[in-house]
């Protein structure tokens, strides 16, 4: 039994398959990244029999960029490290991005991740003013198996992905599945506003499930009361023109991982007030459920256990 390429997808024994029907995937044009496109690349090797050559990249910004948006689209990203040096901007919306491995929790620097093999589909950013690895704008989109960290010694790189954080409310319903969101890398980062999944406005009626959020071995430790490595950003003002803040977000049955050197004051979810200051209603609105999550503060030499997992600084 053999794969062969139809315009309207993979058939066996002149059968069409439809592979995850379920959740959309395969329903319309299939693209593969890879981390190189020669023989150095196992999985790149056995792809290109089987793909046009233009459906295969060497970047998910290249991959999103060929995606039409609203016809399900699927990126299947092959294992490996992609190093970014740019911000990944995901403006396309109803589009699934694949992760051929396992879930991704290995937490270690770029080198070490090339030196053991073990990187899974990870993205990675050492790059100093990338803001975000990853910038989500669009809506609908789903990501699984994988890994996005942004570890670029600048007080400019604020967090590994970030959802919204824009005036319109037009970032919704994104979904992660089996990701980690690796922030607070550098010791650049640590004392900042910073985080590693920053939610903003316009991102209402996300979905977050069986995640890692944060660190708590590599890169140094948080040490701002204000920083939170899940946070809510908002607008320092209220009403539409500023943003739409984010409404009936589900995180399920996810990791949150901390770590600190003395600040016990430093949460696993910050609300509002990314600067220390108190700002306006669009940091979160109506209900978010955190569901079966677990909170894991590392305090390595300090000497009092970390005090909040939450904290707010909003009004309405």
């Amino acid at each position: 039994m053999s794969f062969t390429n139809f315009p309207g997808g993979l058939t066996s024994m002149g059968v069409p398959v439809v592979p995850g029907l379920d959740s959309g995937v395969g329903l319309g044009e299939v693209y593969w990244v890879v981390t190189a496109k020669d023989t150095s690349s196992l999985w790149h090797e056995k792809i290109r029999t089987r793909v046009s050559a233009s459906n295969i990249f060497t970047s998910l910004q290249d991959a999103h960029d060929a995606c039409t948006s609203g016809q399900s689209d699927t990126i299947f990203v092959t294992p490996g490290l992609y190093t970014v040096a740019s911000e990944i901007t995901f403006t396309k919306s109803w589009i699934n991005v694949v992760g051929t491995c396992g879930p991704n929790n290995l937490m270690s620097v770029a080198a070490t991740l090339t030196s053991r093999n073990q990187p899974g589909c990870t993205f990675y950013c050492d790059t100093a003013s990338v803001v975000y690895t990853m910038h989500v704008t669009g809506h609908n989109n789903s990501f699984y198996n994988l890994s996005f960290v942004n570890s670029g010694a600048n007080a400019a790189n604020l967090a590994a992905v970030c959802i919204g954080k824009i005036t319109t409310n037009t970032a919704h319903q994104n979904y992660f599945k089996r990701c980690t969101f690796h922030g607070c890398m550098d010791t650049a980062q640590n004392t900042i506003y910073s985080s590693s999944l920053e939610i903003g406005s316009g991102a209402s009626n996300y979905m977050i499930e069986e995640c890692i959020i944060g660190q708590n071995t590599m890169g140094g430790a948080k040490e701002v009361s204000y920083q939170g490595h899940l946070l809510y950003s908002g607008e320092t003002n209220s009403g539409a023109s500023h943003g739409f803040g984010p409404q009936n977000g589900v995180i399920k049955n996810t990791l949150f991982l901390s770590r600190t050197a003395s600040q016990v004051l430093v949460p696993a979810v910050r609300i509002g007030g990314g600067d220390g200051l108190v700002v306006g209603d669009e940091a979160m609105d109506r209900t978010h459920w955190f569901i079966g999550c677990h909170f894991d503060s590392w305090a390595g030499a300090g000497e009092t256990a970390q005090t909040a997992v939450f904290a707010v600084r909003i009004t309405v």
